[in-house]
């Protein structure tokens, strides 16, 4: 039976959930802020006691196996554990009922960034702190979870990412996830670790500086306070949060090839410098629109805009969302925004949305499509295994686009329903499905001038961005699997 095994995972993941409840509960305590510090202690004991009693009750029946139980298993943690850790947003009086604390903690897990407080300044830190930590902790998560458990069951992904040598072996009893932590938890840790000390040099204060670093990696967005990172003043930090979220938002793999000089893997997965050349277009367009507006063309001023159009345009191309800057977000255009949401970033890292190497395939395979209909009987030559290998799984890649279409039509429409704008309906749909949650409240289109703000949408509607959340983190093709019945009798 499925349960057993995935439920006793389930034990130790709220086991570790409780632990790292720990770190607010040290900020509550040494900050006075006594009633998030009770709300977190309650919280991670009963966390840890049903965790617990799901490890000790059934140890001795669950014979966990990733490639039979994983789907199941990462649809069980995306939707359980989020209500965990809501029960301090709850609990605290921060958020007055539970659907605004489970929508909080899913897109925190998610490492959406869409957040229903309204006012950061009057929540405690322990609060904030806890929602970047669940960013980090959700953006880890989701790669250890790609590497063991959908990248062996979706189609469109290389058989056990052996392209990018990623330290874990297929063999006859089949994955082996220690090898797989081993390679991807010390890059993970190391790129935190990096942009944090990075953010402390450049001036930003340590707390800030803890949130924004445990954001950036996760590709999360969640801000430690409000206002825009422009206020901080600290041109160097943007340097900082723009490099680590590029990290993020590309492969850990591919960083690692990187890393160890393995230049033929660097340069046969081209995603990267996709992903590279869409901040520079991005950015040039930003840049070019902050001096148009700018009294003068001084040095001090052009390098100020270039330090802003650069994190602003790496913070929605590799979906984190920062809110960076009001100037340099306002010259992005909806439907640039809408595109950049859908496509999302890199495959095998925290970024959501379609990913960039799909769309290239996809572009690719309907280029040859035209030029077959238009020279029926050509030749076209071939590229060896790689042709091979994308006509392999052009398939499954517009499966996915298909889907994703789909469902953030299905999506548009719920919420047009419940009373948001067309524009803003799909905006928000998107947004959600693509993990990049800010850029709703962050576009500056005429047409969402009147929207509201997460906060303000009525309870339905944030439990179907949740589930939107939730999509966007699921591989479709896993999705698929996940809810065929052929799954469930094997």
């Amino acid at each position: 039976m499925r349960l057993i095994p995935v439920a006793y995972v389930i034990g130790w993941l709220l086991v570790i959930l409780a632990i790292s409840m720990v770190v607010p509960i040290v900020v509550a305590a040494s900050l006075a802020e006594r009633t998030p510090a009770l709300a977190f202690a309650l919280s991670a004991v009963a966390t840890l006691f049903v965790g617990g009693s799901l490890i000790l009750a059934l140890k001795s029946r669950a014979k966990v196996e990733l490639r039979r139980h994983g789907l199941m298993l990462l649809g069980v943690a995306w939707l359980l554990l989020p209500m965990c850790a809501a029960a301090p947003l709850w609990l605290s009086g921060a958020l007055s009922a539970p659907i605004p604390a489970y929508f909080e903690a899913v897109s925190a897990l998610t490492t959406t960034g869409a957040t229903v407080f309204r006012e950061l300044g009057e929540v405690p830190k322990a609060l904030i702190i806890w929602r970047a930590l669940l960013q980090w902790i959700g953006g880890l998560g989701t790669i250890l979870g790609i590497a063991i458990i959908i990248a062996p069951t979706a189609s469109d992904e290389p058989a056990g990412l052996g392209y990018i040598q990623s330290g874990h072996a297929a063999r006859a009893q089949g994955w082996l996830p220690r090898a797989t932590f081993g390679t991807i938890i010390p890059l993970y840790l190391a790129l935190t670790g990096l942009c944090l000390i990075g953010l402390l040099i450049a001036g930003i204060p340590s707390f800030d500086a803890t949130s924004l670093a445990f954001s950036a990696v996760s590709t999360g967005g969640f801000m430690p306070r409000d206002g825009t990172i422009e206020l901080y003043g600290a041109p160097a930090a943007e340097l900082v949060l723009s490099l680590t979220m590029f990290a993020g938002a590309i492969s850990l793999l591919w960083l690692r090839a990187l890393l160890t000089l393995n230049w033929s893997h660097v340069f046969e997965n081209r995603e990267p410098f996709w992903i590279a050349l869409a901040i520079a277009i991005l950015a040039g367009f930003i840049v070019n629109e902050l001096l148009a507006s700018a009294p003068g063309r001084e040095l001090a001023t052009t390098l100020r805009s270039l330090a802003l159009a650069v994190t602003t345009a790496a913070s929605f191309v590799t979906t984190t969302g920062f809110a960076v800057s009001e100037r340099a977000t306002e010259p992005i255009s909806y439907f640039v925004l809408l595109t950049l949401c859908f496509i999302g970033a890199g495959r095998f890292s925290t970024a959501g949305g379609l990913k960039f190497q799909r769309v290239g395939a996809m572009i690719r395979h309907c280029g040859r499509e035209l030029h077959h209909l238009i020279y029926p009987h050509s030749v076209l030559s071939g590229a060896g295994d790689e042709e091979r290998s994308l006509r392999d799984r052009i398939g499954a890649i517009w499966a996915n686009f298909a889907v994703a279409v789909v469902v953030a039509t299905a999506l548009t429409l719920y919420l047009a329903a419940t009373g948001l704008t067309l524009p803003a309906a799909l905006l928000a749909a998107v947004s959600a499905i693509g993990n990049i949650g800010p850029a709703y409240e962050l576009a500056a289109a005429p047409e969402l001038a009147l929207s509201p703000s997460y906060a303000a949408l009525e309870p339905g509607a944030q439990l179907a961005l949740t589930l939107g959340m939730v999509f966007g983190r699921f591989e479709v093709l896993a999705l698929l699997a996940f809810l065929n019945l052929s799954y469930w009798r094997s």
